[in-house]
């Protein structure tokens, strides 16, 4: 047989002497040495599947993340359908702080932009415009401001719209060529804004022939757009730059599309809008709990786990996001019925969404959703359930101290992503108008005398600002709170948990492929060995090959010998 000897560059020839398969014994023993290599490689894949558990695992969450991000703000959770009773004329949306009603809304003149037609005509877009041998000025006023674009001699009726509309110093205006006939094309100058104020006109000063300001004809005014709403003003009229207006009444934004005498838009809150937004809240999450339960699922039949069963990173990953589900919202109080004061809810287990804790349950470990009681706080407590799932770092503060100043201070202001929702206990002292001891969350705290703030510069309030309002002497005390939605607190969570650099999972990755590459060394070490094995293994037959074939080589020389004596000779 011929085997090659990788480590030698070599090839050895087995059994020729012998007539023994040396080659297949070698392959036996490597194959029995490989044993722990193999072990190693199993080992290493397992790493890996569970290092794409991971990833597989970071997807998700990323995912879910980009869901809650649609419903983290009330204005996105607490949806608003708008109706109108002349679409042609006007349509309309609101947000969250537009009110539900009726408004109408008379509608007296379109905003308009204004637009000039040049008389001269030209016969095509190549007809020159200048032929006077020397350049001319084209010079356009635009709100009340000139703008002059110099025109070369030669320049065609296309050059020059070409000029008009890519100068760098362009005020907004568009030129365009208008088609009047076959043979016949004029030169319009339109303004890109509505208002009256957006007048436009050519000015004296212009120079090109056939195109100064007694060339012109005014096709279209500049005006604002004219209305009532309810009525008001009843002798005169609301005025509009633009026809798409937002700041008559909060929330709703209007658009006008033509004249009409009365048009009423219809505002009301889309409860099945608002039901639909907790139920993808529910199933967004339920599929990252059904993935986190598929990947630590343990056999009960054959008691095997599963890809990740026993991992401490992602138990530690779904129990945090089950504590989010479960606990009381950052910055909400319960409600205290006899003084009336506090968060009406503060659970979600209050608005009907309960975790199924029935083991042998095909949903064991999931949301569930009570729309029955859904549907009840909804119409009881509507703005209630809205803030529970989507309050946004929204600050309050409570005086205890002195009873009778409750606004002795009040919530300044916080910084995003660096401030934590919650409710923090605030102290401070004042005497002689100078401010001492003061604390918020239990963390000595900054006073600013110049604005009159005191903030919080350590502990997990950090950033967290209120407002003193009276400089008495006295002890003052109470709290202040910064509500973060159930929302909110889980996009938080998801955030640190698939951080691209310091990520749970990103840091849980890294320590697996460390765990990889440690394998990986072990692999080629055995490697090695199995080939200097595999060297000496053939450096030992060979010799063993050399010795058995000198041996052959004896007794076949003997066994002639024999064969030559006498016939009957001993």
């Amino acid at each position: 047989m011929i085997n090659g000897n990788l480590a030698s560059g070599g090839i050895s020839f087995t059994g020729l002497g012998s007539g023994t398969d040396f080659d297949s014994i070698i392959e036996k023993l490597i194959e029995v040495e490989s044993l722990k290599k193999k072990r190693l490689e199993i080992w290493k894949s397992s790493w890996e599947k569970k290092i794409e558990g991971f990833q597989e695992l970071n997807t998700k969450l990323l995912s879910l993340k980009t869901s809650l991000q649609a419903m983290d703000r009330p204005g996105e959770f607490l949806v608003k359908n708008t109706s109108s009773t002349d679409s042609a004329a006007l349509t309309a949306t609101a947000t969250a702080d537009a009110e539900e009603g009726s408004y109408v809304f008379s509608i007296n003149q379109l905003a308009q932009n204004q637009i000039l037609t040049f008389n001269t005509p030209a016969t095509s877009l190549n007809t020159v415009v200048n032929n006077s041998g020397t350049t001319q000025t084209f010079t356009y006023t635009y709100a009340g401001t000139d703008h002059t674009v110099n025109v070369p001699n030669g320049t065609t009726l296309g050059t020059l719209i070409n000029i008009i509309n890519a100068d760098g110093g362009n005020l907004g205006v568009r030129a365009s060529a208008i088609k009047v006939s076959e043979g016949e094309y004029r030169m319009q100058l339109r303004g890109l804004d509505t208002g009256a104020a957006k007048t436009l006109t050519i000015a004296g000063s212009t120079t090109l022939s056939g195109y100064q300001s007694g060339d012109v004809t005014v096709s279209q005014s500049a005006q604002d757009a004219q209305f009532r709403l309810n009525n008001f003003p009843s002798n005169a009229w609301l005025t509009r730059a633009t026809n798409s207006i937002d700041d008559v009444v909060p929330g709703l934004t209007v658009l006008f599309k033509s004249t009409s005498a009365n048009v009423t838009v219809n505002v009301e809150t889309d409860i099945e809008g608002i039901k639909e937004q907790v139920r993808t809240f529910v199933n967004q999450i339920n599929e990252v709990r059904s993935f986190l339960k598929e990947l630590t699922k343990i056999d009960s039949m054959t008691n095997k786990g599963s890809l990740l069963s026993g991992n401490y990173g992602v138990a530690m990953i779904s129990q945090n996001l089950k504590n989010i589900t479960a606990s009381k919202g950052l910055g909400f109080e319960y409600f205290n019925s006899a003084t009336g004061t506090g968060d009406m809810y503060t659970t979600l287990s209050q608005l009907g969404i309960l975790t199924d804790a029935d083991a042998g349950s095909v949903n064991s470990g999931l949301l569930i959703l009570n729309e029955d009681r859904l549907d009840e706080v909804l119409k009881t407590n509507l703005d209630d359930v809205v803030s529970l799932f989507s309050a946004h770092y929204e600050g309050s503060a409570t005086v205890t101290q002195p009873s009778d100043n409750p606004a002795a201070f009040t919530y300044y202001n916080s910084i995003q992503g660096t401030t934590k929702g919650g409710t923090y206990a605030v102290s401070y002292s004042i005497s002689g108008g100078v401010v001492t001891g003061a604390t918020i969350g239990g963390y000595p705290a900054r006073f600013d005398s110049e604005t009159g703030q005191i903030t919080a510069t350590t502990g997990p309030a950090t950033g967290l600002a209120i407002q003193l309002n009276t400089f008495d002497n006295g002890t003052y005390s109470g709290s202040v709170s910064l509500k973060v939605g159930k929302v909110t607190e889980l996009i938080n969570e998801l955030n640190r948990l698939t951080d691209t650099r310091e990520g749970t999972l990103n840091i849980l990755e890294d320590n697996y492929r460390d765990i990889i590459e440690n394998i990986q060394k072990k692999i080629e070490f055995e490697e090695r060995r199995l080939k200097n094995n595999e060297r000496n293994l053939r450096d030992r037959f060979a010799r063993l090959e050399a010795t058995l074939s000198n041996y052959n080589g004896i007794q076949g020389m003997l066994q002639n010998q024999i064969k030559q004596l006498p016939s009957g000779s001993e």
